[in-house]
């Protein structure tokens, strides 16, 4: 048997959403990014979950972007809207 703590409303996302070590960028209401440093518990090869730091229903922006700026309109996917 292995043993560990159990981990609750933990919540995770591609590891492609996490830049740097902590921080994700959030899409507000108004379609602009924010950044957001987030509590990290475990990095994964396709995953990060995360402990806090997003609250339900928060977009995250999860795609590749070459230069992001903290307030950057973004287009969202129709899968997002």
């Amino acid at each position: 048997m292995i043993r560990g703590r159990l981990l609750r409303d933990i919540i995770a996302l591609p590891r492609s959403a996490l830049r740097g070590e902590a921080d994700i960028w959030i899409v507000d209401a108004e379609h602009r990014l924010r950044r957001r440093t987030v509590e990290v518990v475990r990095v994964e090869p396709e995953r990060v979950l995360v402990a806090s730091g997003i609250e339900e229903g928060e977009v995250v922006c999860t795609s590749a972007l070459s230069v992001t700026v903290d307030g950057m309109p973004v287009r969202l996917s129709e899968q997002q809207r």
